[in-house]
């Protein structure tokens, strides 16, 4: 199992409740995906344009499958100009 946590920070000109509409629709998507095991969306206290990102993934595949899906597609068309930074901060395999 391959597990990624990645953050990324959104630019302020889009709202809290337009960010949390791309991101619920980015999340509902992919869990339905073929080898999602977890894909969970955590919202920083901090700044609430910053989206911590944790995945599962059954496998290599699965993910690379998931980086081409319709779900992350739509992710980048509607808001992938507006990320302003991102961060990978763990990349693993995981014993299942």
């Amino acid at each position: 199992m391959l597990q990624l946590i990645l953050n990324l920070t959104f630019s302020a000109s889009i709202t809290e409740s337009e960010l949390d509409k791309i991101i619920e629709k980015l999340v509902n998507g992919t869990r339905k995906e073929n080898g999602c095991i977890r894909y969970e969306a955590f919202k920083s206290f901090e700044n609430t344009h910053s989206i911590l990102f944790v995945e599962h993934w059954q496998s290599e595949k699965a993910l690379n499958d998931h980086k081409s899906s319709v779900s992350v597609e739509e992710f980048r068309t509607s808001a992938g100009h507006l990320v302003t930074d991102k961060q990978m901060l763990s990349s693993s395999v995981l014993e299942n």
